[in-house]
């Protein structure tokens, strides 16, 4: 994960049970902003599809799911805080990347669009 943090613009924070990659540029209107979760000592990812819940994208959170099961072979059912062993992401990494997390920073990027055209209003130049 540490090798796309510039290439997909993120930020990295410790967390008490590792590091929290998520968007240089968060949503407005969540309380949960954390991105891809990946815990210390075996603890796995954990995957942050709560503020896409949050904030009406279902169908992008769903798809992210799937995506996630896809490339993991782990039949997840957590919809809005999955998590997978790290080793099922490890096994194809250049497939996790392309198929899953490439996309759900995409996906957060057009969340924080949305938000933006949301805030500037329909009346707004």
């Amino acid at each position: 994960m540490d090798s796309l943090v510039d290439d997909l613009g993120l930020t990295v924070k410790a967390v008490n049970a590792g590091r929290n990659y998520e968007p240089a540029e968060l949503e407005p209107g969540v309380s949960y902003r954390s991105g891809i979760v990946v815990r210390a000592s075996g603890g796995g990812v954990s995957i942050n599809l709560e503020l896409f819940r949050k904030l009406g994208a279902d169908a992008a959170a769903d798809d992210l799911l799937e995506r996630l099961r896809a490339v993991s072979g782990v039949p997840v059912t957590a919809r809005s805080w999955p998590s997978v062993p790290c080793e099922s992401l490890l096994g194809d990494w250049s497939r996790t990347r392309a198929e899953f997390i490439e996309p759900y920073f995409h996906a957060r990027h057009e969340l924080l669009n949305l938000a933006r055209s949301a805030a500037s209003g329909p009346n707004s130049v």
